[in-house]
């Protein structure tokens, strides 16, 4: 009987643990996606008021 306990606890701990890795990846893509788009956002605003 423990030792089904402990073989679903475990299972839950490595879903859990792959899900918190993929949460991560997604998030750091976000991320580099948005400072893309900032950058391309500010590019635009210095080349509309002249300050390139």
């Amino acid at each position: 009987m423990t030792d089904l306990i402990l073989k679903r606890l475990l299972m839950i701990h490595v879903v859990i643990a792959v899900l918190s890795n993929a949460l991560l990846a997604h998030g750091e893509a976000a991320e580099v996606a948005m400072s893309k788009v900032t950058i391309v956002v500010d590019g635009m605003m210095k080349s509309k008021s002249g300050a390139t």
